[in-house]
């Protein structure tokens, strides 16, 4: 599954061939064979360990009994940490949603994003049920644009940029204040 991120996220799923997955793993063609059935399942095995790591880390930043700041602060950062920590894995899952092949198996990460994204959705409800965040905006308006300054720092990470210090207080603080001066 390593060699598999890392070779589809640089040649995409055309480019990468049967015999270039197992030589790099180290292993034969039947044991791809045996254990993914072809390379369309490996590429969606792969597809799925990622989304699943991604859930992961959203979840360990969310699920806590910790005030509305302190759960963005933490999922800004674990998320980006995670992306600057693994950055095959982004370049893989950015390349099969945003540069998709012809040929390539069809997976919507869209939808899947989406649904790793409730939990996110569930926290800024929640803080605009305690006056903590807008009530007269929509929430997808309110989810795209927090995950939106994550993930420019996310890109940073995945072109291995360091996010500076203190990179998820000013995520936080400016998704909650915005930019103007005080």
């Amino acid at each position: 599954l390593d060699e598999a991120t890392r070779l589809f996220g640089v040649k995409g799923y055309v480019g990468t061939s049967v015999r270039e997955l197992v030589e790099a793993a180290g292993v034969t063609k039947p044991t791809l064979y045996y254990y993914f059935g072809s390379k369309e399942g490996l590429f969606l095995e792969t597809v799925e360990l990622h989304m699943l790591q991604l859930e992961r880390v959203i979840t360990d930043a969310l699920d806590s009994d910790d005030p509305v700041t302190t759960k963005l602060r933490t999922f800004a950062h674990n998320v980006v940490v995670e992306a600057t920590a693994n950055p095959d894995a982004m370049r893989f899952l950015v390349t099969a949603q945003h540069n998709p092949e012809e040929g390539q198996p069809k997976v919507d990460l869209l939808t899947l994003h989406r649904q790793r994204m409730e939990p996110l959705g569930k926290l800024l409800c929640s803080g605009v049920e305690h006056g903590q965040l807008r009530a007269d905006l929509d929430l997808e308006t309110l989810i795209y644009s927090f995950i939106g300054i994550v993930n420019m720092f996310v890109m940073m990470g995945f072109h291995g940029v360091k996010p500076p210090d203190a990179f998820a207080d000013q995520i936080v603080d400016l998704f909650l204040h915005g930019a103007a001066a005080r």
